[in-house]
């Protein structure tokens, strides 16, 4: 509703007016879908998601109408949020759900570690998503430069999960699950890291004006470079597909340390009678 007004003419509010409004509606929006995705409650998730969602389709207007990189920004972090809840959400209502079969003791050994290595990767591909859409909106070199050298470190935990996930048991349901998430995350781990560098040599340090155009620039916009733009799509959406897996791999891992607290109290319970 306060796009349409705004696009209509209607609110004559300025872009500083426009940031001041949206920012917390942004913060209690992503606060929110936190919360829901940290108690893993699918229907909290779904109403996370779909908030998200509005506030997706109300910064991606903005972005066109205000001819703003500072919307395009967030706009392009927030999606792949909402992308690793959806994980997270088709994980928890999967029928191999750790709460619906029993944990064996091998899984559950290694899901606190697996856990804790799904949050340190989502750290780093945060870090290397926000400097990508920096530097993808606004052509700022150091955020090229900065994500160039910190994608050492998000290899070196991408890894470390993938291998971490490879630990997990092969002979039941949910330790099979594990398993191929970790063999998608080395897989694409690879792979993104090739892309990365096929884009870097093709793109070059172009971004902002060179990488985006918006609408009052079509007709002298040059024709688009059909082999960069080939690249930096498939790098870009290859990290989406990573961010992904690791919500899934997190949210699994999560399951399996809970499901695993709760048979130790139940038992403690039988035990004490």
């Amino acid at each position: 509703i306060l796009t349409i007004a705004h696009n209509a003419g209607e609110l004559g509010l300025s872009r500083a007016a426009l940031v001041g409004m949206l920012t917390p509606i942004c913060l209690a929006a992503v606060g929110f879908l936190a919360w829901a995705v940290w108690s893993l409650r699918p229907g909290a998730i779904a109403v996370g998601v779909f908030a998200m969602v509005c506030l997706q389709g109300m910064l991606g207007a903005l972005r066109v109408t205000e001819i703003s990189p500072a919307f395009g920004t967030v706009h392009g972090v927030m999606a792949q949020l909402i992308l690793g809840a959806t994980a997270v959400l088709a994980a928890r209502l999967s029928g191999t759900w750790p709460g619906v079969r029993s944990v064996p003791a091998e899984t559950a050994g290694a899901a606190t570690g697996i856990a804790k290595a799904a949050a340190a990767a989502f750290i780093c591909l945060l870090i290397q998503l926000s400097l990508a859409a920096l530097f993808r909106h606004t052509g700022a070199a150091h955020a090229l430069w900065t994500h160039v050298g910190f994608s050492l470190f998000a290899m070196i935990a991408l890894g470390v999960l993938g291998f971490s996930l490879q630990r997990a048991d092969a002979f039941s349901d949910g330790g099979r699950v594990l398993r191929r998430i970790g063999t998608a995350v080395i897989a694409c781990t690879v792979l993104q890291m090739s892309l990365g560098f096929v884009a870097w040599a093709v793109v070059g340090d172009g971004g902002g004006p060179e990488r985006v155009v918006m609408h009052d620039e079509l007709s002298t916009a040059a024709d688009p470079n059909i082999l960069r733009t080939i690249f930096a799509t498939s790098h870009q959406a290859n990290g989406a597909l990573l961010m992904g897996l690791t919500w899934a791999a997190w949210a699994w891992a999560s399951g399996v340390v809970r499901a695993g607290r709760g048979s130790a109290t139940a038992q403690g319970f039988g035990g004490s009678t």
